[in-house]
């Protein structure tokens, strides 16, 4: 009985892993529609889910943005453009590491996030994923 668990358990463990590779594949595919080849790490804000967090990432992008230019921003989950320029300004979405998902890729139900997300890559691969917390220890690294 204990041997059947034990199989079962690491069936169940391998499943999953698969499935989050496929699904970082499927996300990695869809951020290089986005991000240069040599980008190392992207953040993505959905313009909808969880308030503060999205309100939290963004101010703290804008406020830090010359400090933090090697992270690419994505903003998905557009429903108004006027709004989003109006809220964010279009002086910070015109730069040349802010983009916008005007077709809301990110945010197809298999990948979406309500939390803003940050990816580190390498070697052309999601390496890992982490919501996006000021003083993340991983977002320091970036910081110039």
């Amino acid at each position: 009985m204990k041997l059947y668990l034990l199989v079962i358990n690491i069936l169940f463990l391998i499943g999953c892993q698969e499935k989050n590779e496929n699904n970082y594949s499927k996300i990695e595919q869809k951020l290089r529609k986005f991000i240069a080849q040599d980008t190392e790490v992207c953040l993505v804000i959905p313009r909808e889910g969880c308030g503060g967090c999205i309100s939290d990432a963004t101010t703290f992008m804008i406020q830090n943005a010359d400090k933090y230019k090697d992270i690419h921003i994505i903003f998905t989950g557009i429903n108004d453009l006027k709004e989003l320029k109006i809220k964010i300004g279009i002086t910070f979405l015109n730069r040349k590491y802010v983009s916008i998902d005007s077709s809301n890729t990110l945010m197809e139900s298999s990948i979406a996030s309500i939390y803003p997300q940050l990816y580190f890559l390498k070697s052309n691969f999601i390496e890992n994923v982490v919501r996006f917390e000021i003083g993340n220890e991983d977002l320091k690294k970036f910081k110039k």
